[in-house]
């Protein structure tokens, strides 16, 4: 018989319980993009732009979302709500989010290091068609990866990136 309890601290599975690595208060690095997921090829990533702060914290059942774009940007937008965790592993899965209280999505343009130029990144909370509200998360060397939320999939035209096809991360450090 399998039983399942929803804690917390995490989901608890037999009795294997999974500690939720994901509490904290998490500030975007930067945004990586894999082909064809995060378990293949890394082909972008943006730097986050110095000045801004890009935040989310996450409680034992709540999270708070902040993006403020500073030096002539006006990209700023808050989210919260609720979330809970399912587990691959201990260290990832998906997270789905719900009774989201937010404002708008905005966009900051950012320079790709490898040579794939500026985009135009959006952020943001909201469920619309162009995101999603279950996002793959994982948690690595002190870092939460978390998927972009906006449905960014990279650059849009040079061959040897992401042609819009890859799925993006938020890299996270606390």
């Amino acid at each position: 018989m399998i039983s399942l309890a929803l804690t917390s601290c995490g989901l608890r599975q037999d009795e294997t319980v999974f500690k939720n690595q994901a509490i904290g208060v998490w500030n975007l690095t930067a945004i990586e993009c894999y082909y064809p997921d995060i378990r293949g090829s890394k082909l972008e990533t943006y730097p986050k732009n110095e000045n801004d702060i890009i935040e989310v914290k996450l409680t034992s059942r709540q999270f708070t979302y902040s993006v403020t774009e500073v030096g002539g940007g006006s990209c700023n937008t808050t989210a919260s709500g609720s979330y809970t965790l399912s587990y691959t592993t201990a260290d990832n899965g998906t997270l789905d989010y719900s009774s989201i209280i937010n404002s708008l999505t905005c966009s900051i343009t950012m320079a790709e290091s490898g040579g794939a130029g500026n985009q135009t990144v959006p952020f943001g909370f909201i469920a619309s068609s162009e995101n999603t509200t279950s996002l793959d998360w994982k948690v690595e060397n002190s870092k939460l990866y978390l998927q972009v939320s906006t449905g960014f999939k990279g650059s849009p035209n040079i061959a040897q990136y992401c042609l819009g096809r890859c799925e993006c991360f938020g890299v996270y450090s606390n």
